[in-house]
């Protein structure tokens, strides 16, 4: 009788599932993508054993660390540490490196560190094997999703507010029932194809404007380079002594410049079309003030 009752509730999963996966693999949080955010979290992993009172705590190198990312003491006992930056649940694989990587180092004991969980299978098998799990780490960097979920629960909430509508519509009898139905499939059509060209498609494209953007800024850093190098070369001094004070030149307007350049071009206070009009501006102050001297 029980599984009678909970049979609808089974079926409503199943049919929902492809809709969670999808959800979860495309709008969920990334895992570690890249070798940097792995290392950034073995280094934050280091400084939590370092705060639960571990000792002659050392992250190993990158490459061929046999499975172990953090040796640590305490207690009289070495650690072996696996760490794990993950948004699914650690299997088994991890569970089976860090033993090895245990006699490897000859250390006493081995553990996996993880900001998820662990399946059961691996708690099976790390409980058969007496390695410890260190689940729910806490972890330094801003997980980040994959895609905006705004923008796919955004799109389904006007998906069923147009459905309302034309069943508000249907009722009122504005319109038939197949017209309402054919409005419908259309409407959950374009909304299916919105949110596959958004995961697939926009991406590409918005790689592609990056792409372009980078090239015509590297253009504008070329030409300040060039224009630079010329305000450089110039024989001139900064302090000149003039009796008009319209070609009177600031004491370090050219260091200024200098240091301006200098700055990280990735730091959003730095504005590219501003630095290329001050050097417009200084180097047509220094072509008037040559026009001035040999007047």
């Amino acid at each position: 009788m029980l599984k009678l009752f909970l049979w609808p509730f089974k079926l409503i999963y199943y049919c929902l599932k492809p809709f969670i996966w999808f959800y979860k693999n495309f709008f969920g949080y990334s895992t570690a993508t890249s070798d940097s955010e792995g290392i950034d979290f073995e280094h934050t992993c280091a400084n939590i054993l370092r705060g639960r009172g571990f000792s002659n705590v050392e992250v190993t190198k990158a490459s061929g660390d046999q499975g172990v990312d953090v040796l640590a003491s305490k207690d009289g006992r070495r650690y072996a540490v696996q760490c794990k930056l993950y948004s699914n649940p650690v299997g088994n694989k991890a569970v089976q490196e860090v033993y090895a990587g245990k006699t490897y180092y000859g250390c006493t004991d081995a553990a996996v560190m993880t900001n998820s969980t662990f399946t059961e299978s691996a708690k099976v098998l790390a409980d058969s094997l007496g390695v410890e799990l260190w689940e729910n780490t806490p972890t330094s960097s801003k997980r980040k999703r994959k895609n905006s979920p705004i923008v796919f629960w955004g799109s389904i909430i006007v998906l069923v507010a147009f459905w309302i509508y034309l069943f508000e519509a249907e009722n009122a009898g504005t319109i038939t029932q197949e017209i309402s139905n054919d409005r419908g499939s259309t409407a959950a059509l374009i909304w299916l194809g919105f949110i596959l060209a958004y995961v697939f498609v926009f991406p590409f494209i918005r790689n592609i404007i990056i792409d372009i953007l980078i090239g015509f800024t590297k253009i504008k850093i070329a030409i300040l380079q060039r224009k630079l190098n010329k305000i450089r070369d110039n024989d001139y001094d900064d302090e000149i002594d003039s009796t008009e004070d319209d070609f009177e030149l600031e004491p370090s307007y050219t260091e200024m410049l200098r240091q301006k350049y200098q700055v990280d071009l990735r730091d959003d206070d730095f504005d590219v079309d501003k630095f290329a009009d001050e050097c417009n501006a200084y180097l047509a102050r220094q072509d008037e003030m040559k026009q001035w001297e040999e007047s």
